[in-house]
């Protein structure tokens, strides 16, 4: 879900674009925004690489949801919803989602975007789309607007913002760890290339893991070594090419038991068309389901 200052910038963009100005007017700028303007995903990218805005569950639909818990009750799951269905965030059952399949031939975006959401969620500590709460209609709506009324630096800079950053905790799971470190982490669309220069994570190989300036910290899991997600617990977790992964079930149930952290544990999982889906159930067989796709 694109904020409203992002919107705003497109349009200017474009608009200048279109008058033949866009060299003068960002002539214009100072160094840190035009960095900030090259930098902010929301800007650039398309609506359908945007993670779908995160509702957060009244704590008697979240019980259904711990993790380990693979269905919602049924009563809970078609009675107790903080919003219609198909409104904004929710899946068709009407529960908040947890699991973003990105889902798009080559050359789509999908790695873009699933490391975008990272950045975001390790800079910012939360989900692009700003969650909003299961209380009353009008209160969401004057902490939505007033925040993206917000200026871009404030809401990075802010000291809950980094107070949320310093308790984050990803997983970033690929069938290997090289397909780990080739494509989510030293890729031309990786981790280690979209980010600004004061906002670059620190690559720790013999230690499998990735330290942001912000404290928040990802390591790196081989879905081969599935035994591995025993133990360590997360708030969120970015998933390689799930399809291709060899006992796709336990890897995926190792990293639902760890996903424990925070209000609302979400994963955003990248996947190319065209490839035998003997993994893609154990996605598509869960409720709270939202997905992306280009071909």
């Amino acid at each position: 879900m694109r904020k409203t200052y992002a919107a705003k910038l497109r349009n200017v963009l474009s608009a200048s674009i279109a008058s033949g100005r866009l060299a003068e007017d960002l002539n214009e700028l100072t160094r840190e925004e035009l960095e900030f303007i090259a930098h902010d995903w929301e800007i650039w990218a398309r609506d359908d690489q945007l993670a779908p805005p995160l509702q957060i569950l009244s704590s008697r639909t979240k019980r259904s949801e711990e993790p380990g818990s693979r269905f919602p009750d049924a009563e809970e799951s078609s009675g107790s919803r903080v919003s219609q269905e198909g409104s904004p965030g929710m899946t068709a059952t009407g529960t908040a989602w947890r699991v973003w399949l990105l889902l798009g031939g080559r050359g789509s975006g999908k790695t873009r975007a699933g490391a975008e959401w990272v950045r975001s969620l390790a800079c910012n500590g939360e989900d692009p789309g700003a969650p909003a709460t299961a209380s009353s209609p009008q209160k969401d709506r004057n902490a939505q607007t007033k925040k993206d009324d917000a200026s871009p630096r404030s809401v990075a800079g802010s000291r809950n913002a980094s107070r949320r950053a310093q308790q984050t905790r990803i997983a970033l799971v690929g069938k290997t760890l090289g397909d780990v470190r080739n494509v989510m982490i030293e890729g031309q669309s990786g981790l280690l290339a979209i980010h600004p220069p004061h906002e670059r994570p620190v690559f720790e190989p013999s230690k499998r893991r990735l330290t942001w300036p912000s404290g928040a910290v990802a390591e790196l899991f081989s879905a081969d070594e599935a035994e591995a997600l025993r133990g360590p617990q997360f708030t969120a977790a970015w998933c390689d090419e799930l399809a291709k992964w060899r006992g796709a079930e336990k890897a995926w149930d190792m990293l639902q038991f760890a996903l424990r952290l925070g209000d609302a544990p979400r994963v955003c999982v990248r996947q190319v068309v065209g490839v035998p889906l003997q993994g893609y159930s154990v996605l598509v067989e869960q409720p709270p389901f939202q997905s992306s796709g280009r071909r």
